[in-house]
């Protein structure tokens, strides 16, 4: 899974370089249960708990961070993961 943020008025330039984090998932359980790369955006499982009979159904807050060169613009994201 990924996630993908552009800068629309000034793609592929130092001002369009973003930053993904994972704020908070919902459930906290499984724990950590997945770990996003903060340059590409891919999100991967980390647990082997991840149970669809428990769990099927996560929330993931995301971050993106663009980072223009003398200020940075913050956007949070949410997103729904069914396990399957």
């Amino acid at each position: 899974m990924e996630v993908v943020s552009t800068d629309a008025d000034e793609p592929k330039n130092a001002n369009s370089d973003v930053r993904y984090k994972i704020l908070s998932q919902d459930p906290l359980v499984p724990n950590n249960a997945f770990s996003i790369n903060p340059v590409t955006g891919d999100i991967l499982v980390n647990s082997a708990g991840l149970d669809k009979e428990v769990h099927f159904e996560l929330d993931l807050n995301l971050s993106s961070l663009q980072m223009y060169i003398y200020f940075h613009i913050h956007k949070v994201s949410e997103i729904l993961v069914k396990v399957h």
